[in-house]
């Protein structure tokens, strides 16, 4: 199995959880979905998502809540399936914080660099994820803060690049 089936795979729960936390869905709206959400990297066949669905109804997770177009169902998810998705956001948040993820990423996206570097950026990736979570600071404050970053950086990039 490709290191990409595999990323799918852990990925495909928490992804039809998500959308569906946004609105009721076929199977069908949500393999768009994915697809949309990562840039078409991710398509996903009907033989991983189906079962997976019903493996969520099963869980109690989701629960079909009618048909739609052709006849298709149509998932909900649960307050179960809500509770799920924020544990799993919190979890996640945690290991943010304790830079067990972040250190990981920097190391698998950089890995010929040296450490400082790496940290560097993940230390960025945390700071930005802590603003954007941040209850005090709104969306517009942050989009203020990154548009400001990207404009250092191309600033840079252009001027490197000569």
């Amino acid at each position: 199995m490709s290191e990409k089936e595999l990323y799918v795979r852990g990925m495909l729960k928490i992804w039809l959880l998500f959308f569906l936390n946004k609105k009721p869905m076929s199977g069908y709206e949500l393999m768009k979905k994915v697809e949309e959400f990562t840039g078409g990297k991710v398509v996903l066949k009907p033989g991983a998502v189906y079962p997976m669905l019903r493996k969520l109804v099963k869980e109690g997770l989701i629960e079909v809540v009618g048909k739609g177009k052709r006849n298709k169902s149509v998932y909900r998810i649960t307050k179960e399936g809500g509770k799920f998705l924020r544990d799993v956001r919190r979890k996640v948040k945690e290991r943010l914080r304790k830079r067990e993820i972040t250190d990981a990423i920097g190391y698998f996206l950089w890995p010929k660099e040296d450490k400082e570097l790496r940290e560097a950026f993940s230390r960025v990736y945390l700071l930005l994820f802590e603003l954007r979570d941040s209850r005090s600071i709104g969306k517009d404050k942050v989009l203020s803060v990154l548009k400001k970053i990207t404009k250092i950086l191309e600033s840079t990039k252009s001027r490197t690049s000569r």
